[in-house]
């Protein structure tokens, strides 16, 4: 396998979308996954930010003439979006977005389908102007192709780059979950949560913690720097990989 990075970068006014997302540079989106074939497109995004961010970013998505996944418009595109909040909490939204059918739209992931088949597995971080796009393919799949595709026609305001990588990097980091530690280590986070040691105020000590699972307190406060620096280090390399 061989993983290839496009980075499209917006300026101001390029693109109705972008501009929300300029214009409010607390708002984040991070697909969780994405199915693309020739005959229609799955995905879902995680999206933090303000509160007011985030309306105005889904407003501006379910406009019916705007091709969310276009780079640049094209009259030829035919696609028509349906979008669904499936879930929220105070850190964002995790929006559903499907595309039944599509008989040619201007995108990376529906040039990536026709040109290359399927088989093809995308990973997209957005902020602010830039939209970075990682795309996983087969070692036989030609990336050059889907390259000068995507570079025909690009509008006044948009740029894109190309950079090949090696080795495919961190694919699967954003699937990590509390299940990835220790049983020791998860168990002592999962309490200190629930009985609200991580709550604003602090409601109950380590003593409290240590005593409901019956364990000394060193013991518990070891856990639980070792579970909180996993934690860390997983949210930085996820980070440091969407930037």
């Amino acid at each position: 396998m061989r993983e290839f990075r496009f980075t499209v970068e917006f300026d101001s006014g390029a693109d109705p979308v972008a501009d929300v997302f300029l214009n409010h540079p607390s708002l984040q989106a991070k697909s969780i996954s994405i199915s693309v074939s020739t005959h229609g497109m799955w995905r879902v995004d995680r999206i933090t930010g303000t509160d007011d961010g985030i309306t105005a970013l889904t407003s501006a998505l379910v406009d019916d003439q705007y091709c969310p996944e276009c780079v640049g418009e094209h009259e030829e595109c035919d696609a028509q979006w349906e979008y669904e909040i499936i879930s929220r909490d105070t850190g964002g939204v995790f929006l559903y977005s499907f595309l039944d059918t599509v008989s040619y739209c201007h995108s990376i992931p529906f040039l990536a389908a026709t040109g290359m088949g399927n088989g093809s597995f995308f990973d997209t971080y957005r902020h602010q102007g830039i939209y970075n796009w990682r795309i996983l393919l087969r070692e036989h799949q030609r990336i050059s192709e889907l390259f000068a595709q995507v570079q025909e026609n690009v509008p006044s305001g948009v740029s894109i780059t190309l950079q090949q990588l090696k080795e495919p990097t961190r694919w699967g980091n954003g699937a990590k979950t509390l299940a990835d530690l220790p049983r020791n280590q998860q168990q002592a986070i999962e309490t200190a949560h629930q009985l609200g040691y991580y709550a604003t105020p602090r409601s109950v000590t380590l003593e409290d913690i240590a005593t409901e699972l019956e364990i000394p307190r060193s013991t518990l406060r070891y856990r639980l720097r070792s579970a909180e620096e996993w934690v860390m280090d997983s949210f930085v390399a996820q980070h440091r990989l969407s930037e």
